[in-house]
């Protein structure tokens, strides 16, 4: 009875549904045409059949459980309810680019245009060509203006005295700012999308645009961070006894020091062994390479972002206190008008990178040898 009932509802559903497809484009094709009185009725009519449709989408998901209920009893596995929470977004930004703009549902808001969903990711079977994010590693910070300063305290270097007692408090040494001026720049770009794609595509746009999308933010971001990485001061190191005495003597121990080391380079200093023939590099399943050099972890980037292919360059030191990154705003799409028939889908990023510590790491060259 209620697989039957469940069976009605949901082609009932469908035919809804689809008629409410057909009008929402003709809706647009008025709107489009200038015809705004008949584009406002079937706005309202829309509505009606929007609140018709959530109430017969309300209806099929309490039958589902029945039917489910039903099905255990009697030890026969049914499916179950289709899992919404982790395609909502995804939905949400497809309805986006069908309906240009006009639904933004499910998406978070920028002044203009629509956030793209933090859960939409990579597809795995696709090539990835960036997977380390640097932006997540330096101090980034969200600010609301184009420009701006930002203090930045210098560790202490003095302590206390010793005080005899009802002694008058001593002064103690002032603390020391220094400030990074900061001036977003803005990145954009665009994605063509044909109509035809639009209308006709059975697939998925979203997992295309948004992947595109991310990948290239992604990208940009770590070009800057590594043009600012490439600026701090230069050091050749021919052997494992530079890299120590980077770790040891060059940077004070206070910062908490790691490597992010181009592919060349840690290839290189991964085939080096100690006396005793055994490799410097240790797996470490905390770092995102799974290996730290002498107890420091390790990230692998691309040769090109600290060079040219082939060199071997790393930064050695704390990525979080040397550079500064103002984040205004983020990746995002919005319509942009064409001559031809198709849609643009615009991209846009603003943000600025800057050295915060010049003492809080070294830019190193490896320039020796592939053994000890």
């Amino acid at each position: 009875m209620n697989e039957a009932k469940l069976k009605e509802l949901i082609a009932s559903l469908d035919e809804a549904t689809k008629a409410y497809n057909e009008k929402l484009a003709q809706a647009q094709k008025d709107l489009e045409g200038g015809n705004t009185e008949d584009a406002a009725k079937a706005n309202d009519e829309l509505k009606v059949a929007e609140k018709d449709i959530n109430e017969r989408s309300a209806q099929i998901t309490a039958l589902q459980e029945l039917v489910t209920r039903d099905a255990k009893k009697g030890g026969v596995q049914m499916p179950g309810k289709a899992k919404k929470v982790s395609t909502e977004s995804r939905d949400a930004f497809n309805a986006f680019i069908h309906t240009r703009g006009k639904e933004k549902d499910g998406l978070t808001t920028t002044d203009v245009g629509v956030l793209i969903p933090e859960d939409i990711s990579f597809t795995p079977q696709k090539e990835v060509k960036t997977i380390v994010d640097l932006s997540a590693m330096v101090n980034k910070q969200q600010v609301k203006t184009g420009s701006g300063k930002y203090p930045v305290l210098a560790f202490a270097t003095t302590g206390m005295v010793s005080v005899a007692e009802l002694a008058k408090n001593p002064e103690l040494a002032h603390p020391k700012f220094s400030e990074i001026d900061w001036s977003v720049e803005t990145y954009r770009g665009f994605i063509p999308l044909s109509q035809e794609a639009v209308d006709d595509s059975a697939v998925d746009l979203t997992s295309l645009v948004s992947e595109n999308m991310q990948e290239q933010a992604l990208i940009t971001k770590n070009t800057e961070i590594a043009t600012e990485i490439k600026g701090f001061t230069a050091k050749s190191v021919k052997d494992t006894d530079g890299i120590k005495d980077i770790f040891n003597v060059a940077i004070d121990p206070a910062y908490a020091v790691g490597v992010i080391a181009s592919q060349s380079f840690f290839n290189t200093v991964d085939k080096l062994k100690d006396k005793n023939g055994q490799y410097i590099l240790k797996n470490d399943i905390t770092a995102p390479s799974g290996k730290s050099l002498f107890g420091r972890p390790v990230v692998v980037i691309k040769d090109e972002l600290l060079g040219k292919a082939g060199e071997s360059h790393a930064f050695i030191g704390d990525i979080k206190r040397a550079l500064f990154m103002a984040n205004r705003v983020d990746t995002s799409a919005k319509w942009v008008d064409d001559n031809i028939y198709g849609q643009l889908l615009a991209i846009y990023m603003r943000f600025d990178v800057k050295k915060a510590d010049e003492k809080a790491g070294f830019f190193v060259t490896w320039d020796g040898t592939t053994t000890h």
